[in-house]
């Protein structure tokens, strides 16, 4: 059974960049690169991108590009289930109710938490529904000590979201995928309280 060391040991992507700043764009392709991961791009509007969205396995797209938006490729990556994220300087405010599960990533942001992310979407598919709770946790507390500084933090991010799934559960709105609902759970707590867990 996979676990979200495996993820990151696995093949490397093939991540599309759709990004209008030059030097956050040569960063990014820079940094994903160095992971042993593949750069399609970067691009600087979404015309050329659209073009190479049947090459990549994953994304990270910036919410503005010039004077247009990346929703239209967000749009084609859900429609062909292609993990991706937003790294944006405007918000979630900006960004439509339709992607409210996809997570955001405000700049500046360290890429090793998006790339772990990217890959843990794109392999989960392989991982068979029947894994255990205990292997569920181990996965999800990978995920957490890559998303965090520290093994501390990444723990109590840990503990936060199980908190939360357990006061869903009892409430009866947690049921079906427990893998889906805890991961997203976790990105949740990453992105609205991180800063809580780092003391």
């Amino acid at each position: 059974m996979k676990n979200i060391e495996d993820y990151i040991s696995m093949s490397p992507l093939n991540i599309l960049v759709v990004e209008d700043d030059y030097l956050q764009a040569d960063h990014l392709a820079h940094e994903i690169r160095t992971s042993g991961n593949h750069v399609v791009g970067p691009f600087f509007n979404t015309n050329e991108a659209l073009y190479y969205i049947d090459t990549v396995q994953a994304a990270i797209l910036d919410v503005r590009v010039q004077a247009d938006t990346s929703f239209i490729i967000a749009d084609k990556l859900s429609c062909k289930s292609i993990p991706f994220v937003f790294l944006t300087g405007y918000g979630k405010k900006h960004v439509p109710e339709r992607f409210d599960r996809e997570i955001i990533y405000l700049k500046p942001s360290k890429i090793a938490p998006i790339l772990c992310d990217l890959q843990y979407q794109y392999y989960r598919s392989e991982i068979s529904p029947e894994t255990s709770i205990e292997e569920i946790l181990k996965e999800l507390i990978m995920t957490a000590r890559a998303m965090m500084p520290d093994q501390a933090s990444a723990n109590r991010l840990v503990d936060a979201a199980l908190s939360r799934a357990i006061t869903k559960a009892k409430e009866n709105i947690f049921t079906g995928d427990v893998r889906k609902h805890l991961y997203n759970i976790l990105k949740e707590e990453r992105l609205h309280r991180a800063h809580l867990y780092l003391h």
